[in-house]
């Protein structure tokens, strides 16, 4: 764990700490795909790079993000969800547009984490509307929103514009036809605009108002008001935040340029994704493949050049500074630099698959905590009554045909409730109602009413609830970069280190 950047060394192009021990799980030889800076002076001390860190473990630059926003106040259960909305606010700027719609407990605190993911992105990375409305779609034929990230905090912000957006979303640009009639005259004008962007979204729960497309992932959002938060100094020294301060951070991001990237282990995902039986399988693909991508750029910074710290200088554009330095003598290489893709490796798709854990679902529906233990309580209870015999059979198909047609194995919603609140939960009656008739509309649950009963009798229609689709182990994948050898990786979200 790094406790003091000083110890920080340029070694070989890589940021590394002192001393760095010899590893079979990394070496210098397996990051042939990061680029290293051939400036070795301190001047790249102004930005954030991946570091070798003395235990030999990789640490990506999304490692000092989790400091920054726990210290924000991000509490640890929305750790995951904190630094997915950021990589959404930066997936149009770099080409690789991931559009979301945060789904609460509280609305409020999912308003105050969009605030805090907006303190650790570039400022000209989004563009925030309290309520968006059609027209700003056509402002200038979209060049103003192009490469943004759009945000609406509001309950359903984009309820009055899901149509228009929905098609930029699936095709990149919209058209609108406005009819104007004149005294003798009818017009018909038509507008067209175009545009690459992002959207992140706070669902309100009423069906039809929030975009309901397949790309738009559905991003939970905890509320814990017993949760202690860590203490700021421990934070600030644990994650090395001195050294990494917050316009760093931002510096660090905006730099990055949009790239192409090389996934050499897509069609094992494809594969994965399309075995998994999910629905929208391609939209989901796109996803993972887009979050891969942009870890990837994240993990390869670009050279840090004379240019860019003039631009920066003189607040221009760097091209503008490049020929200066041409014309003047002062830059002396003038040969192009090469334009060659980046090479995703297995870290980068570890980087994707934490983040997406249990967000990218097989179906459309997610199930809440409460459905999940008023579902294992139905299954406890029908499995229960089960005669021995039938539960020593390992056939599944034959169990729940078994249940649908003997009554007597089913559960009553008193019983349900019964049991859920003899186990240190409080749920009250009509809530396990509630979750039990949404289970059964979800197709996980059925009910019927037994001979001369009033009262509905539930059972399962399936063994198990399990809606996250099941990627890859990264041990697994196999990219030219480590080629299938260990690699130590620090975890951003645990800080705890890794072997994948």
């Amino acid at each position: 764990m790094i406790k003091n950047n000083e110890n920080e060394k340029y070694e070989d192009g890589l940021i590394s700490e002192q001393p760095r021990p010899e590893t079979t799980a990394l070496t210098d030889s397996t990051h042939h795909h990061m680029v290293r800076p051939n400036d070795l002076e301190p001047i790249n001390r102004f930005f954030e790079w991946p570091v070798i860190r003395d235990d030999g473990a990789y640490q990506p630059i999304q490692y000092k993000t989790v400091g920054h926003l726990l210290s924000s106040g991000v509490t640890p259960e929305n750790i995951q969800a904190a630094n997915l909305i950021f990589m959404c606010m930066l997936s149009a700027r770099l080409g690789y547009p991931i559009s979301a719609m945060l789904d609460p407990d509280n609305t409020h605190e999912a308003v105050k984490l969009l605030d805090y993911c907006r303190r650790v992105v570039p400022e000209d990375a989004v563009i925030e509307f309290p309520e968006f409305k059609p027209e700003y779609l056509y402002i200038d034929h979209g060049r103003r929103l192009d490469g943004r990230c759009i945000i609406s905090p509001a309950e359903n912000g984009f309820s009055k514009v899901s149509r228009d957006l929905e098609l930029v979303l699936t095709r990149g640009h919209t058209i609108r036809q406005d009819v104007a009639k004149g005294k003798y005259k009818v017009d018909l004008s038509e507008h067209r605009s175009e545009m690459h962007i992002s959207v992140l979204g706070i669902n309100g729960g009423k069906p039809g108002k929030g975009l309901s497309l397949p790309s738009v992932l559905t991003i939970p959002v905890g509320t814990n008001p017993g949760i202690i938060l860590p203490c700021m100094t421990d934070v600030f020294e644990r994650y090395g935040l001195v050294y990494s301060p917050l316009f760093k951070i931002r510096k660090s991001f905006q730099r990055l340029k949009s790239k192409t990237v090389v996934i050499p282990y897509e069609h094992q995902l494809a594969t994965a994704i399309i075995e998994s039986g999910c629905d929208h399988a391609a939209e989901k693909l796109t996803i993972l493949k887009n979050l891969i991508s942009i870890c990837a750029l994240i993990s390869n910074p670009p050279k840090v050049k004379m240019a860019e710290l003039g631009a920066i200088m003189f607040g221009t554009d760097e091209d503008e500074i490049s020929r200066w330095m041409r014309d003047t003598g002062l830059e002396k290489d003038v040969s192009p630099t090469p334009n060659e893709p980046i090479i995703a490796s297995k870290v980068e798709y570890q980087m994707a698959r934490l983040l997406l854990d249990g967000i990218l679902i097989t179906g459309s529906n997610r199930f809440t905590d409460r459905e999940k233990k008023v579902f294992k309580t139905v299954k406890a209870i029908n499995m229960g009554k089960m005669s021995e015999a039938m539960l020593k059979r390992d056939d599944d198909v034959e169990r729940l045909s078994t249940l649908a047609q003997h009554y007597g194995y089913w559960a009553t919603r008193e019983k349900v409730f019964e049991i859920i609140n003899s186990s240190d939960f409080d749920f009250s009656l009509s809530s396990v109602s509630n979750d039990l008739v949404a289970l059964t509309k979800l197709g996980v649950l059925e009910r019927a009413k037994p001979p001369k009963r009033k009262q509905y009798g539930y059972y399962i229609t399936t063994m198990s609830l399990s809606d996250a689709i099941e990627l890859p182990a990264p041990s697994t994948i196999q990219d030219p970069i480590y080629e299938g050898k260990d690699v130590l990786v620090v975890n951003p979200l645990t800080g705890e280190v890794e072997k994948i």
